[in-house]
């Protein structure tokens, strides 16, 4: 096998992933005994999500991750600095993660609207022909 999927003790490393994640931005919350905590859900997959967040639960815990009008119990996986690794209890629905990812783009792409201030009026565009 090629070299990528080898540690440098020369073991086979093996994806402990097996669904693939998708990027999202979008708010999240998690419900824990100590307390709520808001962050970013940054991306999802039917496995699991990465919050980003101020001062992320420890390794371990377990909360309840609410976004949009969803809710999912699972455990904190792994933490670094301002974010953290979630795994659901259980898998979420395919259906979910999609519906999640076009809402999200669904949101960036209408975007604010252009603030007339900031268009320059009285000068034309000038539109240069190249021969060649």
């Amino acid at each position: 096998m090629m070299g990528i999927f080898r540690r440098e003790d020369g073991a086979l490393r093996l994806d402990r992933r097996v669904k693939p994640r998708l990027r999202v931005d979008c708010e999240a919350r998690m419900l824990m005994t100590s307390g709520d905590r808001p962050g970013r859900l940054v991306n999802l997959s039917e496995d699991g999500a990465q919050i980003e967040m101020d001062n992320p639960p420890a390794r371990g815990i377990s909360a309840l991750l609410l976004w949009d009008s969803h809710e999912y119990y699972g455990k904190v996986v792994w933490v670094k600095d301002t974010s953290c690794g979630f795994t659901f209890e259980r898998p979420i629905s395919s259906v979910v993660v999609l519906d999640t990812v076009a809402q999200d783009r669904e949101e960036r792409l209408s975007g604010p609207v252009a603030n007339p201030g900031n268009i320059p009026l009285g000068r034309k565009r000038i539109r240069r022909q190249f021969a060649g």
